[in-house]
């Protein structure tokens, strides 16, 4: 049974590469340098993808070879409207909904895969996290995109959000670790993905940050969401009577995994690290990268 609900197959679909070796060629065409250009064709071309018949194995390592020229585009093309005072201009209102349309399709084809592997596709075996992950990135880039033009996340994409953490949960692939989509010898995993979305969540004031700003803030997240964890208790610290500020701050969720439990985010480690090293934490405050 279908997990997620997609495009359709279409026999009109006619992507200009059917597999990854053709995909990479294709690629060495494409003018990333000139990003008005290039975010057409790369959003055309995952579009016609997601409607084609492909197998899913082969469809896995086609995507892979998207998201790091993916990243690039968006990143340069949400430059149009990032920070802009709202309501957006027409021209930038354009240019967030097409950037959105692009890691939305992005995500579908991972969504594919993931529906491929529910269907107990042989071809996919044990590339569970990996589908689960890369669905996960593109859903929490897609919500820090509506962060840097203040515009409201719909319910929608926090349900897909959780709904890909629980199938990673309930695969038990959520620790799994795995290269990052872009920075490849930087390690993630499920968990980091989803808590760092979290996070970029609970940090976004667009009242006091700008685009750069919050760019900043979510890589050091991204950095520290390693050090926390999802559970159901309070941290033994807490339970014992410690206050949440010698804890570490936490958050409540609820997800769509089995029996539908909150979950609750500690952050006890991520706070001693920042006491026993303050630089890490002076330089997110200050707006510098990691």
């Amino acid at each position: 049974m279908p997990t997620f609900d997609l495009p359709n197959l279409s026999p009109d679909a006619k992507p200009e590469f059917t597999d990854a070796r053709s995909c990479a060629a294709w690629l060495q065409t494409v003018p990333l340098v000139n990003a008005a250009v290039s975010h057409g064709l790369l959003l055309a071309q995952v579009e016609a993808l997601n409607r084609f018949g492909l197998a899913p194995a082969e469809r896995l390592r086609t995507l892979e070879l998207l998201t790091e020229p993916a990243a690039f585009v968006q990143a340069e093309h949400a430059k149009k409207f990032a920070g802009k005072p709202v309501p957006l201009a027409r021209a930038e209102q354009e240019a967030f909904g097409s950037v959105i349309a692009f890691w939305d399709a992005l995500s579908q084809g991972y969504q594919r895969c993931l529906n491929a592997i529910a269907e107990g596709e042989s071809e996919l075996s044990g590339q569970a996290a990996l589908a689960c992950q890369r669905a996960l990135w593109c859903t929490g880039q897609s919500m820090a995109v509506h962060f840097k033009a203040a515009q409201e996340i719909g319910g929608g994409d926090w349900r897909l959000l959780h709904r890909l953490y629980a199938m990673a949960e309930n695969r038990r692939v959520h620790q799994e670790e795995l290269a990052d989509p872009v920075q490849r010898t930087r390690r993630t995993s499920c968990l980091q993905t989803y808590a760092g979305t979290l996070l970029v969540h609970l940090a976004n004031e667009s009242s006091e940050q700008s685009a750069k700003r919050l760019a900043v803030v979510a890589k050091w997240l991204g950095r520290w969401a390693s050090k926390g964890g999802l559970g159901n208790e309070p941290p033994a610290g807490e339970r014992a009577g410690n206050s949440p500020a010698r804890c570490g701050p936490r958050l409540r969720v609820r997800t769509h995994a089995r029996n539908a439990e909150r979950r609750i985010r500690a952050l006890s480690r991520a706070r001693r690290d920042c006491e026993e090293d303050p630089v890490p934490s002076r330089a997110a405050a200050q707006g510098r990268d990691p």
